[in-house]
C-alpha cells in the first residue's frame, strides 16, 4: 500500500473500535491512521489514547492526525471549547502533530446557516481562536477544512483564515468543496501554503430537479443533491487535486475518507482505498 495513504473512515460498517482499526491498518499493509471522534473516542479520553498509542506503536501505525468533526458553535459554546481543548490533550499523547476540527458543521439546512451567517462566523473565529491557542501551547497545530455553508468556498475559507488571527493549517477536502459547487484543484492552488492535510473523497452533484427524496440529503450551496461516488465516478477531479499538491510541494499524509456504511455497494471502501492506492503511485506522490 502506498506510504502516504492514511485509513480515516471506517473499512467496514460492523467497525465499532480504534484498536479494530489499526488492525486492519496492519492487515491491509496501511502505515497510517487518522482517529475521528467516535468509538471510544467519542469523547476525549486521555486514558484511551494511551491504550491506542500503545496497540498503534506495537503494530507499527503511526497516528498522523486527530480529527473531531461537529458543531464548534452553538449552545453552551464553552463546554464545546473545553470538548475541543480535550481532543488536543489526546493528540499530545498519541503523538499526532494536528488537530484537525470543524466550526460550524451542516450539510442539510443551508437557509437557517446563511441567514444567521455572520453571527455564526464571529462566533466560530472567536471559538477557533481559543482551540488554536490551547492546541499551540501542546505543541499541536490546530487545522481546518473547507466545510459546510460558512467556513467553505474559497472565498469563505480565505475570510476565515484573514480574520482568525492565527496560523491555522488547511486540510484539503476533496469532496467537501463540491458543497460551494468548486473545485478542489482551484482550493489547493489558492491555499498551497497553508495546507498540511488531505481527505480523498469523491461526490456527484444531482440537480435540485433530479435529487431523490431519502438517504443522505447533502446539499450544496445551490440546493442541488451530493451524494457519495465510488472514486473516480463522481464530479471530483481527483487526479487534479492531488497533481496541485505535488505542485504545491505537500508531502503530507492522504486520508481515506469512505465510509461505507452510508452507501449501498458492500465494496465502496476496498474499490477506493485501490483507486488511491493506484494513483497516488501512478502519479510518482512520494
Amino acid at each position: 500500500m502506498h506510504p502516504k495513504i492514511t485509513l480515516y473512515a471506517r473499512p467496514r460498517a460492523n467497525m465499532t473500535s480504534w484498536l479494530e482499526m489499526v488492525d486492519y491498518c496492519a492487515e491491509k499493509g496501511i502505515q497510517n491512521l487518522e482517529t475521528l471522534s467516535v468509538f471510544e473516542l467519542s469523547s476525549p479520553d486521555v486514558e484511551f489514547a494511551k491504550k491506542l498509542k500503545a496497540y498503534a506503536d506495537e503494530k507499527g501505525i503511526k497516528i498522523v492526525c486527530v480529527s473531531v468533526g461537529g458543531e464548534l458553535v452553538g449552545e453552551d459554546e464553552k463546554n464545546r471549547v473545553a470538548r475541543m481543548k480535550g481532543y488536543a490533550d489526546v493528540a499530545m499523547v498519541l503523538g499526532s502533530p494536528y488537530l484537525h476540527h470543524t466550526i460550524v458543521f451542516n450539510f442539510w439546512d443551508p437557509d437557517t446557516i446563511l441567514a444567521s451567517k455572520e453571527d455564526l462566523f464571529a462566533r466560530g473565529i472567536a471559538c477557533a481562536r481559543e482551540v488554536f491557542d490551547y492546541a499551540k501551547g501542546l505543541g499541536i497545530q490546530a487545522i481546518c477544512e473547507e466545510q459546510g455553508y460558512i467556513f467553505n468556498s474559497i472565498q469563505g475559507y480565505g475570510r476565515f483564515l484573514e480574520t482568525v488571527e492565527r496560523p491555522y493549517g488547511t486540510v484539503a477536502d476533496f469532496g467537501n468543496i463540491r458543497q460551494a459547487e468548486e473545485h478542489i484543484e482551484d482550493f489547493i492552488a489558492a491555499y498551497a501554503p497553508y495546507v498540511r492535510h488531505a481527505h480523498l473523497k469523491d461526490v456527484t452533484i444531482i440537480s435540485k430537479e433530479d435529487r431523490p427524496i431519502g438517504k443522505n440529503e447533502f446539499y450544496t450551496v445551490n440546493k442541488n443533491y451530493m451524494a457519495g461516488a465510488v472514486w473516480g465516478q463522481g464530479d471530483v477531479n481527483m487526479e487534479a487535486g492531488v497533481k496541485a499538491l505535488q505542485k504545491a510541494g505537500y508531502t503530507g499524509y492522504y486520508a481515506i475518507e469512505s465510509d461505507p456504511s452510508t452507501e449501498e455497494d458492500p465494496d465502496f471502501f476496498e474499490k477506493n482505498l485501490a483507486y488511491a492506492d493506484a494513483l497516488l503511485t501512478r502519479l510518482g506522490v512520494e
